[in-house]
């Protein structure tokens, strides 16, 4: 069974220097005649992070190099969130008022859907653009402001479709939401000085579906 762990988002793993964002699945057809191009889009939307550890000393950095030791290369899967947004609440939190406990899918939606209607959402909340949010496996990025009616219910659209149908009832993460990731690289590699510290060193990850 794949091992699959949390990155441990404390002293001494805080990044220094965070990037997040997205590598879609395009095809792109140029035409040899006339040099126009035709694209279309199929499903296999990834996240990508990178991570920059600052310096430290020899101790926080040998606990640093012994967890990406034990990652196995590739073999392992690491549970990652958008580290720089910290959120209307300071803690991995959506910017908009959309509540964060409680919230479920209200009605089924297929796979490939391009919006699904969640519930438990708070009368007349919302999920501002650039929100995250995580449901079945899968971490989205909400596109728009998207306003809850009376009743709690909002519609939440899902930029290149859900990867997975999803079910009713389903719960949905607000708070730290996160996807599977692996080492863009197998090997990793830390760095010294003739110091008594090390310097810092930049990681690369990719998002891998279960």
């Amino acid at each position: 069974m794949t091992a699959i762990v949390n990155y441990p988002w404390v002293e001494p793993f805080l990044s220094a220097h965070f990037e997040f964002g997205g590598v879609s699945s395009t095809l792109a057809v140029r035409s040899v005649l006339n040099g126009g191009v035709q694209t279309s889009e199929v499903p296999g939307k990834r996240w990508k992070a990178s991570m920059t550890l600052p310096s430290a000393t020899l101790e926080d950095r040998a606990a640093v190099e012994a967890f990406f030791d034990s990652l196995n290369g590739q073999a392992t899967r690491v549970r990652i969130w958008h580290m720089g947004r910290l959120g209307r609440q300071g803690h991995g939190s959506p910017m908009g008022t959309i509540n964060t406990t409680g919230v479920t899918v209200k009605t089924d939606a297929a796979q490939f859907a391009t919006q699904f209607t969640i519930a438990g959402c708070g009368n007349a909340t919302t999920l501002e653009a650039g929100d995250m949010l995580a449901v079945n496996g899968q971490l989205l990025m909400n596109p728009a402001q998207a306003v809850a009616n009376a009743g709690g219910d909002m519609v939440v659209k899902a930029t290149g479709g859900l990867r997975q149908a999803l079910t009713a009832g389903m719960a949905v993460t607000l708070i730290k939401p996160t996807a599977l990731f692996i080492l863009s690289n197998p090997d990793w590699r830390a760095s010294y000085t003739n110091g008594a510290y090390s310097t810092e060193f930049a990681i690369d990850f990719e998002e891998v579906f279960a």
